[in-house]
């Protein structure tokens, strides 16, 4: 008894032996075991030296779990606090039996701290934020800039949709959210009290449209000094992104303009997340922004999994109305098995607004504008010309905050119809028409697959860069939870290397090599050489495009993703495979056309896609060729 009482009051060590007893009796009395599941990790996290950091986990039928090298007992659901001194990966380990186990992987970085920029004095404190106030704007301008009150002289120019939030109150209805401004950029008042003004929504779905006049506008000044707003701004620098220092300068600028009741913060990604100012009051992170350098373009694009982290962020901040603004001039090529309409959700759960800034002809306008539109944001287009405009559409969103103009829109005849429905809103004063589109998304059904690039790579090299040692962990992670589904590793080259079908080969086989080092079975992988026949950059103009050319590439074979296509027509011309396109999506098929280089020459392939297996490719070729005399063949 004295013995039992010892163990008992050993605080941990008690616990856990009651913890797993209790366990191990309802496992005993279970029928069957049920796999191991991994509910928590934040499998990547950045830190400065010196800085601790916790590693938390949540496994689901688990007993218990160790940490390779550590000889202690966990919790399935417990943490491990940590002051590494350098880049580390923990391995974490659960076990519901001797047999029976899951290994996952958490990749802690040290990140190095950004050097500050010279200043010439004595700096004394905090910079003092400037003391702006909108007054009106005389000069042409399409984003915000003054404030006026309505005059029949000087008449509304453009309609700006903000925001849609839906559900609204009901699920029944949903708010629009607009700014009506001047041609000088001015915001105009007093609006809701004119009698000739009129507001009419067209709404369509599929085939079906309504038409819906809107009986009340309603203007929003919420100016109050208990009205707070946390602004996380997370910029690419990527190697694909383009200007991105003079984009830093801008929102420099902006950062000057902010109220004393927001708060604000600022990260950068590329294929990793980096916090660089913490989100804290306008004061603080506008000195501490001053205060930095932005760092050398590098790296692949991982905009989704980056957004998460951006997320989890402003989670953590209290209850403020919460702003993500994502700046982007490339496209996702990163972001491993990272669910779109997840992040929709993750994001209006914690009340947080997407807004996004696309810059220039390559960025992804496709999956920013559903995430802005999907949230309550807005999605902004700026050409490369006009990228000294980014501190205008940052003020602009930040005014569309507190001011605005809102009316509600029924949307109760399309719930079960459809998942997006297209508006197009109408104010019309006497015989003056100025309108706007918006999308309001009912569900997060967005059918979204971007390219997964795992590395880059020097010429005739096939070894890993340690940069992209996360991504692997990622690609491993996924394998172990997700043990029915397959991937297909694809090696690419570029045509100034030696023995260029072989160097993409071994480049495929390098990372199916580092997989299968960290738990993944085999089975699970296919490799396969595209040599240098599908360059990203047909001329590249520089290393990094050339870089782009040598590469590896993952495609989940998940059945949920329609991964299996038919290979159909084959042209030397671009424009003819565009059009054999359109006439296999006039027939009913999805499709698709692909360049490929053969003996440094281009073809252009099509290609018809969206079957879960190879089997229901292979059948529907089948039909094609007999049908239309085709010998097209399922891949």
């Amino acid at each position: 008894m004295n013995s039992l009482s010892k163990i008992f009051k050993n605080g941990r060590t008690g616990k856990f032996l009651i913890y797993y007893f209790f366990l191990l009796l309802l496992l005993i009395t279970s029928c069957a075991q049920v796999p191991i599941k991994l509910k928590q990790l934040n499998s990547e996290i950045n830190i400065e030296e010196g800085q601790e950091v916790t590693v938390v986990w949540k496994f689901e039928n688990a007993l218990q779990v160790k940490i390779d090298g550590d000889n202690k007992l966990y919790y399935p659901y417990d943490s491990i606090k940590l002051t590494p001194k350098t880049s580390t990966t923990l391995k974490i380990i659960a076990y519901q039996s001797e047999k029976d186990s899951l290994a996952v992987y958490s990749n802690i970085n040290i990140m190095k701290v950004f050097a500050a920029q010279k200043t010439t004095g004595i700096q004394r404190g905090p910079s003092l934020l400037e003391q702006y106030k909108d007054t009106l704007s005389k000069t042409e301008a399409y984003f915000k800039k003054g404030e006026t009150d309505y005059n029949a002289d000087n008449p509304p120019e453009h309609l700006k949709t903000v925001g849609s939030i839906y559900p609204y109150y009901s699920p029944n209805t949903c708010l629009i959210k607009t700014l009506i401004l001047d041609k000088f950029g001015n915001f105009i008042t007093n609006l809701e009290k004119q009698n000739n003004l009129k507001i009419a929504v067209t709404s369509t779905c599929s085939e079906n449209e309504f038409l819906y006049n809107v009986g009340k506008i309603e203007f929003i000044n919420d100016t109050s000094s208990n009205f707070f707003t946390d602004n996380l701004i997370v910029l690419d620098v990527s190697s694909k992104s383009h200007n991105h220092f003079q984009v830093f300068e801008q929102i420099k600028q902006f950062a000057k303009r902010l109220s004393i009741n927001d708060n604000f913060g600022f990260s950068l990604f590329n294929h990793s997340y980096r916090q660089i100012v913490p989100i804290n009051s306008a004061e603080a992170s506008n000195f501490a922004l001053q205060n930095t350098v932005s760092q050398e373009k590098s790296g692949l694009n991982a905009m989704l999994s980056s957004i998460s982290s951006a997320i989890y962020q402003l989670k953590e901040t209290g209850k403020n109305k919460k702003n993500l603004i994502i700046i982007s001039s490339s496209t996702d090529d990163c972001s491993f098995n990272s669910n779109i309409n997840e992040l929709v959700q993750l994001a209006k759960e914690n009340h947080i607004s997407i807004y996004s800034i696309g810059l220039g002809n390559e960025v992804d306008g496709y999956g920013l504008s559903f995430l802005s539109s999907a949230t309550g944001g807005k999605y902004y287009v700026l050409e490369d010309n006009e990228l000294s405009l980014v501190k205008n559409a940052l003020s602009e969103i930040l005014f569309s905050q507190r001011t605005y103009y809102q009316f509600e829109v029924p949307v109760s005849f399309y719930i079960d119809k459809c998942s997006e429905v297209k508006t197009h809103i109408e104010f019309t004063f006497d015989s003056l028409k100025i309108s706007d589109k918006a999308s309001i998304f009912l569900k997060e059904n967005l059918k979204y697959y971007p390219r997964f690039i795992a590395a880059l790579f020097d010429e005739n090299t096939y070894s890993f860069d340690e940069e992209y040692r996360q991504n692997v962990i990622n690609i491993a992670d996924y394998m172990l939870l997700n043990s029915h589904i397959k991937i297909e590793i694809i090696g690419h080259s570029s045509e100034n290397e030696s023995s260029y079908k072989e160097v993409g080969n071994l480049r495929a086989v390098k990372l199916m090599e580092q997989l299968i080092s960290l738990g993944v079975n085999s089975k699970q992988i296919k490799i396969k050489s595209e040599g240098a026949t599908k360059p990203i950059y047909l001329e590249p103009a520089d290393n990094f495009q050339e870089k782009y050319n040598r590469r590896v590439e993952i495609k989940i074979l998940d059945p949920s993703q329609l991964p299996y296509q038919i290979a159909a027509e084959k042209t030397n011309a671009e424009s003819d495979a565009a059009l054999l396109v359109n006439i296999w999506k006039k027939l009913g098929y999805k499709s698709y056309f692909e360049r490929v280089i053969v003996e440094k020459n281009p073809e252009y392939h099509v290609k018809i896609w969206g079957y879960p297996t190879i089997e229901q490719a292979q059948e529907e070729a089948l039909k094609i060729n007999k049908l239309y005399n085709k010998d097209f063949v399922a891949e």
